[in-house]
C-alpha cells in the first residue's frame, strides 16, 4: 500500500468535508487523523513491516511539509495533522483536483449545453 497517498487522501477528504476551501486557513479547525484508528495493524507488535512503512511515509510527509506530527518515546506516531498552508501541493502530490477547480470544469461543460440548439447540434455530431 502507498501510505503516503493514503494518508494525504484521507486528510484532503477531511479538508473537503469541512469545506476548508471556503475558509481562511487560520480559521479552520485542526485537520488530523489518528494513525492507530486508520491502520490498526500499525500497533500490532508482530507486524513490524507495516509499522516501518507507515513511519517512513509519515516522516517523508513531514519532511515535505505536508503534515505535522511528533513520535512518542517508542517511535510511534499517534496523530498526523494536515498543514493547510500546503494544501495546493498536497493535491498535486496525490494527483487530485480541488473542489473549486472541479466545479469550474463542470460549469464549462454545462455552459456548452446552455443553448438548446447547441445541444441538438452536439447530439447530431455524435450520431455521425
Amino acid at each position: 500500500m502507498d501510505y503516503i497517498k493514503d494518508i494525504l487522501n484521507r486528510l484532503i477528504d477531511m479538508y473537503e468535508r469541512r469545506e476548508g476551501f471556503k475558509k481562511e486557513p487560520s480559521s479552520l479547525r485542526v485537520i488530523q487523523a489518528d494513525i492507530k484508528k486508520i491502520y490498526p495493524e500499525y500497533v500490532d507488535r508482530y507486524n513490524h513491516s507495516v509499522y516501518k512503512d507507515i513511519n517512513t511515509a509519515i516522516e517523508k510527509l513531514i519532511n515535505e511539509n505536508f503534515i505535522e506530527s511528533k513520535a512518542d518515546e517508542t517511535g510511534k506516531y499517534e496523530k498526523v495533522k494536515l498543514n493547510v498552508e500546503s494544501i495546493a501541493e498536497c493535491y498535486k502530490r496525490v494527483k487530485r483536483i480541488d473542489i473549486p477547480q472541479r466545479c469550474e470544469k463542470i460549469k464549462e461543460v454545462l455552459d456548452l449545453f446552455k443553448d438548446k440548439s447547441a445541444c441538438t447540434e452536439m447530439y447530431y455530431i455524435r450520431l455521425e
